[in-house]
Formats: C-alpha cells, sequence, structure tokens
C-alpha cells in the first residue's frame, strides 16, 4: 500500500469562497422560509438533508448561481455521500462533497455508515465515480442537525471516541482496515449560533482530507 503524503495546502480561493458560502448559509439554515415551512417533529435526517438542499439552491440563486448542487451523487463502490457540488462553470466533477448526521448519533466517527471514517476510507469526498478519472478531494464537510444536547457535549464526546479509537488502531488497523490517531480529533473553531470545527485525516492511498464541520440546531421551538 502507497503511503499517504500530508495535505499541507490551504483551500484555494475556490474552495475558501465555498467554505464560506457554506458556512454563511449554515447561519440561516432554520429561519429560512424553506425551513420553517418544511420542518416538523418528525423530520428524520434524510428530510432535513432534503430542506437544507433546498435551502443551499436557493441562497445560490441569490448568489450569482456560482454552483451546482447535486442530492445523493454516486460515490465509491456505489456508496451515495448526501450533497455533491460543483461549479456552474467547471467540468462536471465535484469540488466538494458534504455528509450530513444527526446529533447524538454513534454513527459521526467510525460504524459502517460512519461520516468520518468513509472520508478516511475514500468511500466519500471523490470527484466523480468513475474510477479512470475520480480523484479524493482534499477538503469537504459533514454538517450535523443538533437535536438534543449541546455543541460542548458532543463535541467532548466525538473527541473521547476519536481517542479510544487512537488507543487501540493506531498501529493495528480497525476491521475497516484504517488507523486512527489522537491527533484526528476534531478543533473547536467557534460555537455560536451554529458551530464550527476542523479537522484531518489520514487516507489509505491518498493525502490527508481536512473535513469542516458545522453543527446546527435543529430543536428550536416553533
Amino acid at each position: 500500500m502507497n503511503q499517504p503524503t500530508p495535505n499541507n495546502r490551504k483551500p484555494n480561493k475556490t474552495i475558501e469562497d465555498l467554505i464560506d458560502f457554506i458556512e454563511s448559509a449554515a447561519k440561516g439554515f432554520t429561519n429560512s422560509p424553506t425551513f420553517k415551512e418544511q420542518y416538523h417533529n418528525g423530520s428524520d435526517e434524510d428530510h432535513l438533508t432534503e430542506i437544507l438542499l433546498w435551502h443551499y439552491q436557493e441562497e445560490n440563486r441569490q448568489h450569482e448561481e456560482k454552483y451546482i448542487f447535486m442530492a445523493q451523487p454516486k460515490q465509491e463502490n456505489r456508496r451515495k455521500v448526501d450533497i455533491g457540488i460543483g461549479l456552474f462553470a467547471g467540468s462536471g466533477n465535484y469540488i466538494f462533497c458534504i455528509e450530513a448526521k444527526k446529533l447524538p448519533t454513534t454513527e459521526y466517527v467510525t460504524s459502517n455508515t460512519g461520516a468520518i471514517k468513509r472520508f478516511k476510507k475514500c468511500e466519500y469526498g471523490l470527484s466523480t465515480s468513475n474510477p479512470n478519472i475520480g480523484k479524493p478531494l482534499p477538503y469537504n464537510c459533514i454538517i450535523a442537525y443538533v437535536k438534543s444536547g449541546t455543541f460542548e457535549k458532543h463535541f467532548i464526546k466525538i473527541n473521547e471516541k476519536i481517542k479510544e479509537i487512537a488507543e487501540k488502531h493506531s498501529q493495528q488497523a480497525d476491521k475497516f482496515g484504517l488507523t486512527w490517531n489522537a491527533s484526528e480529533q476534531l478543533e473547536k473553531i467557534y460555537f455560536k449560533s451554529i458551530a464550527k470545527l476542523f479537522s484531518k485525516h489520514p487516507r489509505q492511498s491518498s493525502s490527508d482530507v481536512s473535513l469542516y464541520h458545522f453543527w446546527i440546531y435543529v430543536h428550536l421551538k416553533r
């Protein structure tokens, strides 16, 4: 197996602008007309992602339509990431992928459907499902819908989970063939109306993947 090479690059201007767009739109999600009309107590993770996609598409229309948002594009081994993003004037490939989770969950870090695990394993975060031209993207995102608990509580619990796995699998791979390091714990950037965090993870046969995490409270009183 080829040894991964570190991804020490900063995002280029295109990715920086996209991350800023994702962050800004996330802040307005629960106050958006789409959320207020569509969200209800029975809204599950899939429904929330459907609402989120509509919200991003509407925000995009109001910002010169720079991006194309695709629902559940195919990735590695027919897996589907929640949202793929390309450039309106681009080549048809994705430049960024978003996986959505709800919190609390046992699937944020690892498990068959674990969000971080799937980016580490290159099952998510690919520029296309075509194995002949698809490349692992250096920057991707996890958006979490916080239905109960606080940002701080989930931050501590997720990092404890990563630390626990790293103690067992820093040298010996886990059942998914992955090794883990305590340095993969999430870094808090801010906890305000939404939470913004960052983490970096080695991949099996590619450079590191950097993940931006945006957490949104959705248990607001209606």
